[in-house]
């Protein structure tokens, strides 16, 4: 049993050690201890202020380029898309402001913006999948369309609508347009330009940021995103899908744009295909995407913008 002299000398012992650090501390060791915090303090904060200085430089240098960017765009597109039409398609959350930048690039390269239609949720995402099934086979079947998988007859319906031109397509009919596009927006699948010419010769598609409660909602939508871009490239003479980059999708094995661009490439048909950009809200990126088009046009195929799974940042400048 322990008795009450253990407990004294441990409470002297604890007091003891106290007033030695006291002592220390306000006699010899007090100069040192103050000066090593004052060095510290100084040092910290002069790394914060050279800190601040390489972000306003950084800002400054980004701001520049982006004005570089904007300045050189239409020298650099001009007259790369001269006698095309093509069409846009937006994903549901794809920055309005962003589709019109593409749409004054098409302009800025010499070719005519055919129609602009806007996906909605519905049309890429697997909630009400029974409904929509049923509401699309309808569509189809009054416009005698079919499709291997049914599953594609939505992305099929829809660049039968608005491209034309592909080696394998049908023949174009001028009334298919106007006929299936009011159908597919009163059934909530798309909203489109009232009036937009057609049909387009090839197609950008703006992808938007995936994002659901679930990796196989994930996943489905990104599927989905894969079966019209593959539809559009099919029906017309070539298709681009292009997205902004997030800082995220950028050091992530997703991508960007929620996985979109990432999964096009991860898949082989579509990335053999299908030209893809992933740094649409750059001046670069819009560039890209009108150059990449031009080569879908002929026959070729890249993977551009910033992240790891690109082949460089803008296709080779040839005349």
């Amino acid at each position: 049993m322990i008795d009450f002299r253990y407990h004294l000398v441990s409470i002297i012992a604890i007091f003891l050690a106290l007033a030695i650090g006291i002592v220390l501390g306000a006699g010899p060791l007090k100069e040192d201890i103050g000066t090593t915090l004052s060095s510290e303090v100084t040092k910290l904060r002069a790394e914060k202020a050279d800190l601040n200085t390489q972000l306003s430089d950084a800002k400054s240098d980004q701001q520049a380029a982006m004005t570089y960017g904007a300045a050189t765009l239409p020298l650099v597109v001009n007259g790369r898309l001269k006698g095309q039409t093509v069409a846009l398609v937006a994903g549901p959350d794809s920055p309005t402001d962003l589709v019109d930048d593409v749409a004054d690039a098409v302009v800025a390269a010499g070719g005519q913006v055919g129609p602009r239609v806007r996906l909605t949720k519905d049309m890429i995402s697997t909630s009400g999948a029974q409904a929509r099934s049923e509401q699309v086979a309808s569509i189809a079947a009054a416009a005698k369309v079919t499709a291997g998988d049914a599953a594609d007859l939505p992305a099929v319906l829809l660049a039968r609508s608005v491209v034309s031109g592909g080696a394998s397509a049908p023949v174009y009919d001028e009334t298919f347009g106007p006929t299936v596009l009011p159908k597919l927006k009163s059934a909530g699948l798309l909203q489109y330009s009232e009036g937009a010419p057609g049909p387009a010769t090839s197609s950008i598609l703006v992808a938007g940021p995936v994002s659901s409660d679930s990796a196989e909602q994930t996943t489905a939508e990104q599927k989905s995103y894969l079966r019209i871009v593959g539809a559009l490239d099919r029906v017309g003479r070539g298709a681009v899908a292009a997205a902004a980059s997030t800082p995220a999708a950028a050091t992530t094995d997703t991508g960007v744009a929620g996985g979109v661009i990432a999964a096009m490439r991860a898949d082989g048909s579509t990335n053999a295909a299908v030209s893809t950009v992933d740094d649409l809200e750059l001046p670069m990126g819009q560039a890209a995407t009108i150059i990449a088009l031009q080569q879908q046009l002929v026959g070729k195929v890249g993977r551009y913008g910033l992240t790891k799974d690109a082949q460089g940042p803008i296709p080779a400048l040839t005349p």
